[in-house]
């Protein structure tokens, strides 16, 4: 990947746009998505969802990609942290908003209770003043997102034509075989 990132550049923030989430949106989409990076990004940086293994993402994404960076879906709930802090594993930074936890930080989340932001995503979105996001899924991952951009002091903005919701799921999944997927 070139890494270009630089806080006054103008930076496209890509969440989910993977084929094992393509139940979620359509060709139409991805047109749209292609549409929004052809608009003259300093910086691409793609967030990747990778529990189920090695995500598959566009050619288009992964070819104007800056950095692609992995992350875990949610998974963190408030009843996990005593036995972490009690056992000097987790530290509080802000009770019941932010914790670090094997030097990733962990935020209050929206539907996933709490996010934890891998410490690569965190010295990235660091380097960042605003942002324009992407992706999906609305009121999920998106705003998994979102949050650790707003926590690190990102002033994000969202492009609403290039965000997809995980609650409605597409009947005719037959485009997905005329996609290029790259496996990252």
């Amino acid at each position: 990947m070139k890494r270009l990132i630089k806080a006054n550049y103008k930076t496209l923030i890509i969440v989910d746009i993977q084929k094992n989430f393509s139940n979620f949106f359509d060709d139409k989409y991805l047109n749209q998505v292609e549409n929004i990076i052809n608009q003259g990004w300093n910086n691409i940086i793609t967030i990747v969802d990778d529990i189920d293994g090695k995500p598959e993402i566009p050619d288009f994404i992964y070819e104007a990609s800056n950095e692609i960076i992995p992350k875990q879906y949610g998974g963190w709930e408030q009843m996990m942290f005593d036995e972490y802090i009690e056992s000097g594993e987790m530290e509080i930074i802000e009770e019941n908003e932010v914790y670090k936890y094997k030097n990733n930080l962990i935020i209050k989340g929206n539907i996933h209770e709490y996010f934890e932001i891998p410490k690569d995503m965190e010295l990235v979105f660091k380097e960042l003043q605003e942002a324009t996001i992407i992706g999906g899924g609305d009121q999920e991952c998106l705003d998994d997102i979102e949050n650790a951009l707003i926590y690190l002091n990102v002033k994000v903005k969202r492009n609403s034509s290039g965000i997809y919701g995980a609650y409605s799921k597409s009947k005719n999944n037959y485009w997905i075989d005329e996609i290029n997927w790259i496996e990252v």
